[in-house]
């Protein structure tokens, strides 16, 4: 991820960034925080790459996922306002986007975790007076304080951090928010929450022709500022993976260690030279037998993890082995501690029954014996 520069000006937006006025005429707040498609495009073309994943916790009507397919990435997006996941639906099916709209809060809904590359977004201004009508109770906009604002932005970013993998990038379009007494700092306000949960890097600024509406006496708003920040490294707390693998395992579920945990494991008990590098994740090799399969994803989920089919997200009440043939793996994380298990049923040339009598016991837990 490297920008050109500290700053970047946009004399005007990309033609495909047009939203036609019936729409917009018809939108709650008549579209006024439609971000441009130029710089959802300079911020997805410098901070990935083709082929990559970018994410949107607040997609509105679509222009950063657009922005996303016209880069040759894939894009996933959250947005609460049914008629604008129905209208950013639409607009990128006209463009065959490889693209999802999830609709619900970004708060609890999102893409799932350590599968994103990228996260771009324009950050919801804060309001002078709450206004739940317009989108929603669950809104940003339908803060009743600033701090309630913060509190509710905080619980998007922690969750849109752990969409990120490994080294993923993340650029939040903020500007500071005229009111009727005084201007709001919200770039100084939404910079120290990315600062906490994220490797903060700086900031860009935005320029833009000088906008006629809005502005305070002494500023004009012709600009915004784009927020850079990585994902900070992924890392598997000892006692707690410890704790949920040996709960699992008392409770009969089969399975066997491997990946960058499992090294971890061998070289504790000097069964190995240790991991390659720090784990990131639990890889537990698992029999493809649904009964099993539902078994450990309830245990899983009574335990506060959430389970992904690759984006979709799903329940152990409703597995279907033939949705899951063929994608080899189910992912279960956990919000709260970022803790991610990958539940893999296919690995290529690896027969559990097989792998499981050769395996090594580590710690109490089977262990892939990556000699056997």
């Amino acid at each position: 991820m490297r920008f050109p520069a500290s700053y970047v000006q946009f004399l005007h937006d990309d033609a495909l960034g047009s939203i036609a006025d019936a729409v917009l005429q018809e939108d709650p707040l008549g579209g006024r925080d439609v971000g441009w498609l130029a710089p959802a495009r300079f911020a997805v073309r410098h901070a990935s790459a083709p082929g990559d994943r970018v994410y949107d916790p607040f997609a509105g009507f679509g222009t950063t996922l657009l922005a996303a397919a016209l880069e040759g990435r894939t894009g996933v997006g959250t947005e609460l306002h049914p008629p604008r996941v129905a209208f950013a639906r639409a607009r990128l099916a006209e463009h065959a986007a490889a693209t999802r709209v999830l609709e619900g809060d970004a708060r609890f809904v999102s893409a799932a975790p350590q599968s994103m590359h990228l996260c771009v977004t324009n950050v919801p201004y804060v309001r002078a007076e709450a206004q739940p009508v317009l989108l929603g109770h669950e809104s940003l906009y339908a803060a009743s304080s600033l701090q309630d604002y913060l509190d509710r932005l905080r619980a998007v970013l922690v969750r849109t951090h752990w969409t990120l993998r490994r080294g993923a990038g993340a650029v939040f379009f903020a500007e500071d928010v005229p009111t009727a007494g005084a201007t709001v700092p919200l770039v100084a306000y939404v910079t120290d929450l990315v600062a906490q949960i994220f490797d903060y890097q700086g900031q860009i600024a935005v320029l833009y022709p000088l906008r006629k509406r809005g502005g305070s006496p002494w500023v004009g708003r012709d600009h915004e500022v784009a927020i850079v920040a990585a994902r900070r490294r992924p890392r598997v707390c000892e006692a707690t993976a410890q704790v949920l693998l040996r709960d699992l395992a008392a409770e009969g579920h089969p399975f066997v260690v491997f990946g960058s945990y499992g090294e971890q494991l061998r070289a504790q008990t000097g069964s190995g030279p240790g991991a390659s590098h720090e784990p990131a994740d639990i890889d537990l090799l698992v029999p493809f037998r649904l009964p099993d399969l539902m078994r450990l994803c309830a245990a899983l989920q009574r335990a506060g993890f959430e389970l992904y089919s690759w984006q979709d997200r799903v329940c152990s009440e409703a597995l279907d082995v033939a949705k899951l043939a063929g994608r080899s793996y189910l992912r279960a994380g956990r919000p709260r501690d970022e803790l991610v298990v990958d539940l893999c049923y296919e690995l290529p040339g690896a027969d559990f029954e097989v792998r499981l009598e050769r395996s090594l016991t580590c710690a109490g837990l089977r262990v892939l014996d990556v000699g056997a």
